[in-house]
């Protein structure tokens, strides 16, 4: 696998990420972006401090995923982006109350009083005091603030400091919460918590929204009665194998739970693009509690998976609560991040899943995780890797130089310009930290694997057609960008490895592996179907070449029979 891609990691941090004011109407927002990644979000501090605006760039445009965002002009009924819901999702109505879903209020006791409590809460009503913004080498936030006053005493007898950072980086946008119970407080505080995220449906215009699907972990629904208020009872239900949205009836609610201890979802449109949300909490009260709260109407162009850490009626009823003593703290913390696949190198890649599972099980990639892997190994590898760059960078002006579209030659000629920059880099990096000489370094020859691998890239280039080099060299971009998402999630013991990670699970990287999916997608619209399948053949050769390229460094290679 060439490292070309680890150039793209040299821009400045203001270049990739940023954080800047705009404003809709009246409303000031907070925009932080991700550049490379192609993820921008709203903030507005004012109104709740909810995340107003989500946009992900998808073939070559920007495009908003968040019903109404940015959207602010009064209107009935829901208005959309993604608010926090605190200290209650959902209504609440003691038991001599009539529960009654149309209501905009309700109640609930505690300690013999009875207090008034709107529908999801207050804390998405308040405005929210920014303590600090910034954009760095890290990514771009915003962290907001709110505290208790007077008028909210009158509804929540408690002390408290919410907190919400927004975190953007490498693609992905993290919402973290933290509520602190004051000191004083005279007993534990009791609260629910949840997001009112709100995608527009469908997530690509022009897509058929009812053939969205919703895939998730779960494992039971909680039945809802009059009101919408738990009656209690659940029923087993699992949408792990996904299914679409017009089994949902028009605003209708799915409460779902049973989850371990992340819970995640992932919302998919037909047309390619996806939407993923995690989160997981400091504490999950014990069952029944609602991990996700699907509710939408895809004719209204709306659907809301709302995750949730709570429970309708949840103050009355004393479930699906977190219980914080004084002076404690609660974390919640939600990812959002978006999935782009579909088209011929969906299909490319079902080929290889088998291959791919191979090679995250390697010793080699374990090695690098667990830190176990040896120095003579990866220095191996290394000067293996700075080998591969030059026949790497070759093949890829042999395709550039066949590609259909100028702009498509621009971007593959500036990925083999820059493959010969970092192959230097590589160079004077193996030489400075493994103490390698030049000299050693320039005696070092290509092993068996390697030398067949280039010149089959470089065989595939000059012989093929242009999407028969581009399938070919396709594996060396996006098998790394798959495995370097993995190892991330895995970290690494060593420091050195870690760096290595980060820089192929790093945004900047996805970019570049997206254009080369594009770009193949694109022309596999004009295809014939023999050359697809020679373009899938040679597709899969060069997966297992990727394997095998890990597997010569574990086993230290060489040319047989060994020279005396």
């Amino acid at each position: 696998m060439s490292s070309f891609f680890l150039c793209l990691l040299t821009l400045a941090a203001g270049e990739r990420y940023t954080v800047t004011d705009a404003k809709s109407g009246d409303v000031p927002l907070i925009l932080l972006k991700d550049e490379a990644g192609g993820v921008e979000a709203a903030i507005a501090p004012s109104k709740g401090g909810a995340l107003s605006g989500l946009r992900v760039r998808y073939k070559g445009a920007w495009r908003e995923s968040l019903y109404l965002a940015r959207d602010y002009t009064p209107r009935q009924g829901w208005t959309g982006k993604a608010p926090f819901l605190w200290p209650a999702t959902g209504r609440n109505f003691p038991k001599d109350v009539r529960p009654n879903e149309g209501a905009v209020g309700s109640s609930y006791e505690l300690n013999g009083q009875r207090y008034p409590m709107a529908l999801h809460g207050f804390a998405k009503d308040m405005e929210w005091k920014v303590e600090r913004r910034g954009a760095g080498a890290s990514g771009a936030r915003v962290l907001l603030s709110i505290t208790d006053t007077a008028l909210t005493r009158k509804s929540y007898p408690f002390g408290f400091r919410l907190t919400a950072e927004y975190v953007l980086r490498d693609g992905l946008l993290e919402l973290n919460y933290g509520v602190d119970a004051a000191r004083d407080n005279a007993g534990p505080m009791l609260f629910s918590a949840g997001n009112h995220i709100t995608f527009v449906a469908p997530l690509v215009a022009g897509s058929d929204p009812a053939k969205m699907r919703f895939q998730s972990e779960s494992s039971v629904e909680y039945v809802r009665g009059p009101g919408g208020v738990p009656t209690g009872e659940s029923r087993p239900r699992s949408f792990a194998q996904g299914e679409t949205l017009e089994t949902f009836a028009p605003d209708s609610v799915t409460s779902l739970g049973g989850y371990p201890a992340r819970a995640s979802m992932t919302l998919s449109d037909p047309a390619g693009l996806s939407i993923r949300i995690e989160h997981e909490a400091a504490s999950i009260p014990e069952e029944p509690v609602i991990r996700f709260n699907l509710w939408g109407n895809t004719k209204a162009g709306y659907f809301s998976p709302e995750p949730w850490v709570g429970l309708q009626n949840s103050l009355n009823l004393k479930q699906g609560v977190v219980w914080l003593g004084a002076g404690k703290n609660w974390q919640w913390r939600l990812r959002v991040q978006f999935l782009q696949t579909g088209g011929f190198t969906a299909e490319m890649w079902n080929r290889i899943s088998g291959i791919y599972a191979q090679t995250l099980r390697h010793p080699f990639l374990r090695g690098l995780t667990d830190g176990s892997l040896a120095r003579d190994r990866f220095q191996y590898y290394l000067m293996q890797d700075a080998r591969y760059l030059g026949a790497f960078a070759e093949a890829l002006r042999i395709a550039a130089a066949k590609a259909p579209q100028p702009e498509w030659a621009a971007t593959l000629r500036q990925h083999a310009e820059e493959s010969v920059q970092v192959e230097k880099q590589l160079h004077d990096s193996i030489l400075t930290s493994y103490s390698v000489s030049k000299e050693q370094m320039q005696a070092a020859r290509m092993s068996p694997t390697n030398y067949a691998y280039t010149n089959h890239l470089l065989a595939t280039a000059s012989r093929g057609s242009f999407a028969e080099a581009l399938a070919a060299l396709l594996p060396c971009y996006w098998v790394y960008w798959e495995v370097g998402k993995e190892l991330k999630k895995r970290g690494s013991k060593n420091a050195g490895f870690q760096r290595w990670i980060d820089q192929y699970s790093d945004a900047g990287y996805g970019k570049a592996v997206e254009q080369v999916l594009a770009m193949m997608d694109s022309q596999a619209a004009r295809m014939q179907p023999a050359e697809r399948s020679r373009a899938l053949d040679l597709f899969v050769l060069s997966a297992r070449y990727e394997y095998m390229f890990w597997d010569m460094a574990w086993r230290l290679e060489s040319w047989p029979p060994r020279e005396k």
